[in-house]
């Protein structure tokens, strides 16, 4: 699978989810009764952030796609990588 389209489908999932946050923030402070609402938005929100540098990898040196080699994190991808080069 090419990373540019792993990229939009990682990026339909935050936004779809991001959408469905309050929702599910409801159903869980409905459930416990115990307002878990934070916790439940947090948890989405560290999952989402830990597995995009698991996901948006370069196939070729594996480095991760979102951060520079300055240091810089970015959520785009772009067409090659920018540490070796070659296109995803």
């Amino acid at each position: 699978m090419k990373l540019k389209f792993k990229a939009l489908l990682f990026y339909a999932a935050f936004f779809g989810g991001f959408m469905l946050l309050p929702k599910l923030a409801a159903v869980a402070g409905i459930i416990s009764g115990r307002g878990e609402e934070f916790a439940v938005g947090f948890g989405w929100f560290f999952v989402v952030v830990v597995s995009q540098f698991f996901i948006l990898r370069c196939p070729h040196c594996k480095k991760p796609a979102v951060i520079t080699p300055q240091g810089w994190r970015t959520p785009w991808v772009g067409t090659r990588c920018r540490y070796c080069g070659e296109p995803y």
